[in-house]
Formats: structure tokens, C-alpha cells, sequence
């Protein structure tokens, strides 16, 4: 008698406190677009102005969408950063600054640590995006050293001018 009693204040609780939401197992993807035209990490040349989306990998529900916060985009040649971070708190890149001074072979560096990101589910609920535990991705290709463990990424290659 007393442990149900229990259980009813501890739904009560939960009902009062709001929805919970559950984090799908999924891991949101960076992608970097012109137009409607996804640029591919395989390469192109720089352009002056692109949009940054992030969604859902193809495994996850259609059902979840997601936001960020900010993202550090860095021009790197031969492995070191060559002017100083861009940091991005809108979709849109203005990249003209950079312009001039690439060079084919020169890679930008998009990262978006996890805390910067939001998942919003169909019915409008916001909540930051958990970063997959060690147990979630046992058996997985999965470093805790690198950036897959603290965010999300995307190496753009660039090429001809």
C-alpha cells in the first residue's frame, strides 16, 4: 500500500514537472550549403556565402529537427589554422574575407560542439542535444579523444580558385 502510494506522487510529480522528451540515438550531421546545392567535403572552390544546417543522419525519425547555437569554421593550410576562427551564431557564412587569400588544397574546418546544439522534436520541444555515452557506441568506430566525441564536424576540401 505504501509503495503504491509512492508511485502515484512520483507520477504526479513527473505530470506537473512537464513532457519528457527522449533523445533519439542518433547523431546530427553538419552540412554546408549554397543555394539548394549541398557542397560535398569531397571538394569545391570557396564561395563568398553559404548556410549551415544541421540534421538528422539518415537512421534517425524525420520527426526531429535541429538548431545551433554557435560553430567554429577555421581556414586551415597544411594541418594549421591560417587566420583566426570564424565564429557563426546564425545558419548564414559570409566567407568574402577569405577569399583572396585560400589556396586549392586549404580545408575549412567546421565544428559544432555538442553543447551548442539543440534537437526540437514535431511538437516544438527544445532541449540540448546529449552527446552519445561510450556504452551507446560500444562496438562503433568512436574515439573520446577527437571531436566526434565533443561535437560535430565537417572538413570542407577546397579547390580551384
Amino acid at each position: 500500500m505504501l509503495l503504491s502510494a509512492k508511485i502515484l506522487v512520483l507520477v504526479a510529480l513527473s505530470a506537473s514537472l512537464g513532457e519528457a522528451v527522449a533523445q533519439p540515438a542518433c547523431t546530427p550531421v553538419v552540412r554546408v550549403l549554397h543555394g539548394n546545392l549541398e557542397i560535398p567535403a569531397t571538394g569545391s572552390a570557396l564561395l563568398p556565402r553559404v548556410t549551415l544546417q544541421v540534421t538528422p543522419d539518415a537512421a534517425c525519425p524525420n520527426a526531429v529537427r535541429y538548431q545551433f547555437r554557435s560553430a567554429e569554421l577555421t581556414l586551415v593550410r597544411r594541418g594549421r589554422p591560417l587566420l583566426p576562427a570564424i565564429r557563426a551564431h546564425q545558419p548564414q557564412v559570409d566567407f568574402t574575407a577569405w577569399m583572396q587569400v585560400y589556396e586549392p588544397g586549404d580545408r575549412i574546418h567546421i565544428f559544432i560542439p555538442y553543447q551548442h546544439v539543440v534537437m526540437v522534436t514535431a511538437n516544438g520541444v527544445a532541449q540540448l542535444y546529449q552527446p552519445p555515452t561510450q556504452a551507446q557506441v560500444q562496438g562503433k568506430k568512436f574515439d573520446l579523444r577527437t571531436d566526434q566525441a565533443k561535437g560535430i564536424s565537417f572538413n570542407w576540401l577546397l579547390t580551384q580558385k
